[in-house]
């Protein structure tokens, strides 16, 4: 299913006319030396009749190779481009539609890294290689029976001389593949320190911490490019190896061949065509021995990239919801984070049909806890949450959260327009977005070029209205805001949450930390979470008897 994905129909009809056409280039320059042969025989024999007819075919045969290599080169070109371009777009359906857990697993520079610099190894040395370990075969097994047409003996000594070096790659392979991984490994974390230095530019620049900064990143730098050169080191010296040995087998055709003249065995053209033929070979069976030792040693890099956060929610979330979701419960919640604080502890709570809740609580409570088991951030917790009565851990993800509207503390704007950064590349008429702008007051923001990070040409607050802007555009059966409106000035703040408050067949989930005592008597709910761990559900005269002593 995976290499069917990456290995379409177009890649193996690209595939298969390289080869045909390398089998081709390979007969044009097996030609050259066997028509030089002959036209060395007939000057050698005073017969000069054949000269011309021999010499067009010399210039035809070169003139092939021309031809071919280039037919040859444009379709290898369009055959990287479409592995590329298939091998690109399985990597970042595996990343987008990974559940959270997975996607977590790498830090995010190291996915750019992977991106940049794996991904390249994988076309250039593995799937570019595959082609080229054809041709090359190819072309040996032309080059062979043609020099064991000239003579037996030489196609001993070639053999012994060439096919050794293809036991190179089964010596070396574990060893190089080794030396590459730490060596890209390296590379990785070189990049995670290239994008803190990038992302944390100005936090560097306001402690003035530069010279900190450079000589941590140099430390790292330096210890990939040690591993990088303890790599090259090492296949330096394996294709040293792998050059000496044709070298041998060139001066025994010498030697054997002035023997076999002597004796009237082959002819000069026949010793001058079986040197050439065996340049010929010596040329592709190192190639050969290299690119399978390369294609080797990246083939466990490239597992690792198609094994990259291959989605593991395939297993477990099975279910979908159907229609608009009626109601949320918690039921007998816990949940602890990975160094043992234990945040929620057998938590009950229901957000029925049409109902406002708000929750309230000091910071690191437990608040927006609530917002990462709802979005799935957060799976490994006990007890049971329900969405329209099914478990949510076995729902798919894309199912959920076309129902569901999310605005999160920490905020992410592409960058892009102020249009497409709202509409996040969906489809939405000119008046749908204009009204959801105007209820935000981002008229100003239209005029801007686009968005740039390292700009910050956009406020706090405007990132959080374009947040917003985004969930009530999703018009979702569920608008979950965490912190949302901490940052938006205090007019537009009452405003969106009064609409919200009154906005039917809706569910709304409000965690906040400031609370407005003329809007928050509204919530049909408040959920109050103390330092202590401590949760209460309140409703009716208890809830306002809370408002009265802590709202002013």
């Amino acid at each position: 299913m995976i290499m069917r994905k990456i290995i379409t129909v177009r890649v193996k009809t690209l595939f298969v006319s390289v080869v045909i056409l390398s089998a081709a280039g390979s007969l044009a320059n097996v030609a050259q030396p066997l028509l030089l042969q002959s036209l060395l025989d007939i000057i050698i024999a005073a017969d000069f009749t054949r000269v011309a007819n021999i010499l067009f075919k010399f210039v035809l045969a070169i003139i092939s190779v021309i031809f071919i290599h280039w037919v040859q080169s444009r379709l290898l070109s369009k055959y990287k481009f479409n592995i590329t371009s298939n091998l690109r777009r399985y990597i970042e359906q595996n990343i987008l539609y990974s559940p959270v857990t997975q996607f977590k697993k790498n830090n995010r520079q190291e996915y750019i890294s992977i991106f940049n610099n794996n991904l390249s190894n994988v076309v250039d040395q593995y799937y570019m290689l595959a082609p080229y370990i054809f041709f090359q075969l190819l072309s040996l097994g032309i080059y062979f029976y043609v020099v064991f047409s000239i003579n037996t003996v030489f196609l001993l000594i070639i053999l012994f001389a060439n096919l050794s070096t293809l036991l190179f790659p089964k010596l070396y392979t574990a060893r190089l593949q080794k030396y590459k991984e730490q060596a890209l490994k390296g590379f990785r974390r070189y990049n995670v320190g290239l994008g803190d230095i990038i992302f944390g530019f100005n936090t560097i620049r306001l402690f003035n911490v530069q010279n900190e900064a450079l000589n941590t990143l140099h430390d790292v730098s330096t210890d990939h490019l040690n591993k990088q050169l303890r790599f090259e080191l090492k296949v330096i010296n394996i294709d040293t190896l792998l050059g000496a040995l044709p070298l041998i087998g060139y001066c025994s055709i010498i030697v054997y061949g002035i023997y076999a003249i002597s004796i009237n065995s082959i002819t000069i053209g026949g010793l001058v065509a079986a040197l050439q033929l065996s340049d010929m070979l010596s040329a592709p069976v190192n190639k050969l021995a290299a690119a399978l030792l390369t294609f080797f040693t990246t083939s466990k890099i490239k597992e690792e990239i198609l094994d990259l956060n291959t989605s593991e929610e395939s297993e477990q979330a099975i279910d979908r919801l159907e229609g608009t979701i009626k109601e949320i419960a918690f039921e007998n919640v816990s949940f602890e984070y990975e160094n043992g604080k234990s945040v929620i502890r057998g938590l009950s709570i229901s957000f029925p049909a049409n109902s406002k809740t708000l929750i309230w609580g000091p910071n690191g409570s437990g608040k927006s806890t609530i917002v990462k088991l709802l979005t799935k951030d957060c799976l490994d917790y006990s007890g049971s949450i329900k969405v329209n009565g099914k478990e949510l851990k076995l729902l798919k993800q894309d199912s959920l959260f076309q129902r569901m509207g999310v605005v999160p503390q920490s905020i992410y704007l592409f960058n892009d327009s102020l249009k497409n950064n709202i509409i996040l590349y969906r489809v939405f008429t000119d008046e749908q977005v204009q009204n959801v702008i105007n209820k935000l007051n981002l008229q100003h923001l239209l005029s801007f070029q686009d968005y740039s990070d390292s700009m910050e040409n956009i406020s706090g607050g405007e990132k959080q209205k374009i947040a917003i802007a985004r969930a009530l555009l999703h018009q979702a059966s569920v608008i979950i805001l965490d912190e949302a409106l901490s940052q938006v000035d205090k007019e537009s703040s009452a405003a969106l949450e009064k609409e919200l408050l009154a906005k039917d067949n809706q569910i709304l989930i409000h965690i906040a930390h400031k609370l407005n005592k003329s809007l928050t008597i509204k919530y049909d709910q408040i959920i109050v979470f103390s330092a202590e761990g401590k949760v209460q559900v309140l409703k009716g005269r208890v809830k306002r008897e809370f408002l009265a002593e802590v709202v002013s």
